[in-house]
């Protein structure tokens, strides 16, 4: 709902209402990757906004993990 109303103040030219409603939209879904892009299309964020959904996203990001595979338990032997 957040997004949506983005777009329609951004089809209104209101930038500044439409930039809140996609940061609101992120805040509930930070996967929610058309206000982000709408955000970034527009120039809408400023360095410090882009690094802190940035940082906070990455947290979260483990490169070694691929989706669909599972280590499975660790295991670890002794020496006995």
């Amino acid at each position: 709902m957040c997004f949506l109303r983005g777009q329609i103040y951004l089809r209104l030219s209101r930038g500044e209402k439409a930039k809140e409603a996609f940061l609101e939209a992120l805040a509930l879904d930070v996967k929610c990757f058309e206000a982000f892009n709408l955000l970034v299309q527009n120039q809408m964020l400023s360095i410090d906004e882009g690094e802190g959904n940035s940082n906070q996203s990455m947290t979260t990001y483990s490169p070694d993990r691929r989706v669909g595979t599972d280590p499975g338990p660790q295991l670890r032997t002794t020496g006995a």
